[in-house]
């Protein structure tokens, strides 16, 4: 469980740092959201689905913590729990993610201006894509097999 858990989170915390990127990179090139949305929906048409795997692991992970809460402490307190676990899920992939985004643009202005220049082909190019090469596609490719056969 341990891969599965890894893999969805790393797989929301690249879509944040994608999308934290491309919204720095717009504000310093002085481009307006287009430039950020091509450069998401970009990487999200080879990624979207590892995506959407990781938020049904995260829901999944969710549900299960507040079922099990529930059953030992009622319905409350397995809400309460639930909540609790999703906000800490969350906040664990947009501080993950923006880290990334972080140490991509952790240079001066005139290595930033660089990257965010080139960071659109890197995007089309697959360089951040999650590829079969990658240590999280095989548990992203189990959840989203899961989910189909539902």
């Amino acid at each position: 469980m341990g891969a599965l858990n890894a893999a969805a989170g790393y797989a929301l915390a690249l879509n944040v740092s994608v999308r934290t990127v491309a919204s720095r990179c717009s504000d310093l090139l002085g481009r307006d959201d287009e430039f950020t949305h091509g450069i998401v929906d970009d990487w999200e048409i080879n990624n979207g689905e590892y995506v959407n795997a990781g938020r049904t692991w995260t829901a999944a992970r969710v549900t299960s913590i507040r079922r099990e809460t529930e059953e030992e402490f009622g319905q409350e307190k397995g809400q309460a729990a639930g909540a609790a676990a999703l906000t800490e899920l969350a906040e664990i992939a947009v501080r993950t993610g923006a880290k990334m985004a972080d140490t991509l643009l952790s240079g001066n202005r005139a290595e930033k201006l660089k990257i965010c220049n080139g960071f659109h082909d890197e995007v089309r190019g697959g360089h951040y894509d999650i590829t079969p090469q990658s240590e999280h596609h095989l548990p992203l490719t189990a959840i989203i097999n899961v989910r189909n056969q539902q």
